[in-house]
């Protein structure tokens, strides 16, 4: 929940401006990463779309995720 996360902090500032009766949880965290990668994994498969091109790019993606993930958290240990 950290601020010093900035996609937690996107995370909870649209929350705020969008439905600022709403408690922030875990559940609703992950979708906001789940719907922000999906919109990349789209922008980047751009208008010529298929299955088999989604697919590819969001295997891509999510492994990219995987290594950023890793350092991030290799960084924070030292």
């Amino acid at each position: 929940w950290t601020s010093e996360v900035e996609e937690v902090e996107q995370y909870r500032a649209l929350m705020e401006k969008h439905h600022p009766d709403e408690r922030l949880s875990h559940v609703s965290l992950e979708g906001f990463f789940a719907a922000r990668m999906i919109v990349e994994v789209f922008k980047t498969v751009g208008p010529s779309f298929t299955k088999e091109a989604f697919i590819k790019e969001l295997s891509s993606f999510s492994q990219t995720l995987d290594e950023n993930a890793v350092s991030k958290n290799r960084d924070e240990r030292c």
